[in-house]
């Protein structure tokens, strides 16, 4: 599964996920969890502070720690400036991650769930 995180700058960095991850998100950033996972659980916890995504990954769990995005994706209106986003799609090509993620595309921060 692989965890690719674009920055408002239009910089890719991707992430092999095959064991447990935690990490501060940056507001600007888009998080983009694709190819390979079977299933995931969103777990919103510490006073929504973070967010626990628990993957399901050729048998094994994996879990990412996303801390500090949910005040992100509360402030979801038109003034937002650099809005963040996460998008989980396990059928997403590396190629077409350019084309599903435009930062002009977002008014606010978003979670995009695509598995169906």
């Amino acid at each position: 599964m692989k965890l690719t995180i674009k920055n408002g700058f239009g910089s890719n960095k991707v992430i092999d996920l095959n064991k447990d991850l935690e990490f501060n998100v940056v507001k600007g950033e888009q998080y983009i969890f694709s190819s390979g996972f079977s299933n995931y659980i969103l777990n919103f916890k510490d006073n929504q502070e973070s967010i626990s995504l628990v993957f399901n990954v050729n048998g094994k769990t994996v879990t990412v720690e996303l801390n500090g995005i949910v005040p992100f994706l509360q402030a979801n209106n038109d003034s937002t400036q650099n809005p963040t986003a996460v998008i989980i799609n396990k059928s997403i090509e590396d190629k077409d991650l350019d084309t599903i993620l435009d930062n002009n595309a977002f008014n606010g921060s978003e979670i995009l769930d695509s598995l169906e």
